[in-house]
């Protein structure tokens, strides 16, 4: 992995920590003051939606850095970002179903501030990915080439049959 590829993934994994975290202060917060369903749901959402732009952007300047850096030419971000109303009716429909099944069911195992926390934490990387991906289409990118560090393991490298 290169460098400018370890510092995305580690701010990336960064941003998706945090907004798993303040979604479950959120939640914690709401309990106490007995906010009705639907409010839960859009504060929660708010956070969730927040941090999804942050990775979109965090995407678009990594690529602008890491452009420049390869061509020595000015590659300023393009300013791109997700569908706002489609990613808020995403999040809003699986907070929805988390929030509706937790009312209905007293079975530990149906946790909803561990469902809530892992929503936020897996919709913010997947919005790292999708707003590099949107990036790299948006100046042009067809096609890349991986290149496998020496130290790399098998998840990065199936080919190989161990961990170095």
């Amino acid at each position: 992995m290169t460098e400018p590829t370890r510092e995305w993934r580690a701010v990336l994994d960064r941003l998706a920590a945090q907004a798993s975290r303040e979604a479950l202060a959120v939640l914690r917060r709401v309990e106490q003051i007995q906010a009705e369903t639907s409010v839960t749901r859009a504060l929660l959402a708010a956070g969730i939606v927040n941090r999804i732009a942050q990775a979109w952007a965090l995407s678009d300047i990594s690529l602008a850095a890491r452009a420049e850096e390869l061509t020595g030419t000015d590659s300023p971000p393009l300013g791109i970002g997700p569908e706002d109303d489609e990613v808020s009716e995403h999040i809003f429909d699986a907070l929805e179903m988390i929030l509706s099944e937790a009312e209905e069911s007293d079975d530990a195992a149906e946790n909803p501030e561990m469902r809530i926390g892992r929503l936020a934490e897996s919709e913010v990387w997947d919005g790292g990915r999708e707003g590099l991906q949107e990036a790299m289409a948006a100046r042009g990118v067809t096609a890349w080439r991986r290149i496998v560090q020496p130290d790399a393991c098998a998840g990065a490298c199936p080919a190989l049959t161990r961990c170095a």
